[in-house]
């Protein structure tokens, strides 16, 4: 039998964020999403605010009930260059302030488009740079504008020429 413990008072945290498309051209609209949890012990109405660049972008209320989990998103129209993410949950009453934030990048990118290929397969390898190798480059590229994807060969194997054709 599994026991619960849980504070009196509602108990939201943000546990994640996503955006898509990753690499986006100015102008389109990009969705962004924000993942939010009640581990507390009451339902509850939260706040969920987007911010581009220190910019309020969109406010929304949610309604989360205790021990479940629901999303809250906004569309943003894509601006070149990288730009700074951050969401704020407010929720009167919360139990934890400390994690009612996440702070992240988005990029819109007006380069060429390039595809990071982690070559990660190898049972062996012949180079000292680690796994997050394939990463770093598509961070690196991704800062200077590039719109990037990635491709990594232990989940999807190689890549087929209908992809890089599309």
């Amino acid at each position: 039998k599994e026991i619960s413990v849980a504070t009196q008072n509602p108990d939201v945290t943000l546990t994640d964020f996503t955006y898509s498309p990753q690499s986006s051209v100015p102008d389109e609209d990009v969705l962004l999403s924000a993942y939010l949890h009640n581990k507390g012990g009451s339902d509850t109405n939260a706040t969920v605010e987007f911010f581009i660049d220190g910019n309020l972008l969109q406010s929304n209320v949610v309604e989360i009930l205790y021990n479940s989990s629901t999303a809250s998103s906004a569309i943003w129209h894509a601006l070149s260059g990288k730009h700074d993410v951050k969401i704020l949950l407010t929720v009167v009453d919360d139990a934890n302030l400390s994690d009612n934030e996440i702070k992240s990048i988005v990029y819109g990118c007006t380069g060429s488009s390039i595809l990071v290929i982690s070559d990660n397969d190898a049972q062996a390898s012949t180079t000292s740079l680690g796994s997050e190798s394939a990463q770093e480059f598509r961070k690196i590229l991704s800062d200077l504008g590039y719109c990037v994807s990635y491709w990594s060969e232990a989940e999807k194997g190689s890549v087929q020429i209908d992809y890089l054709n599309s």
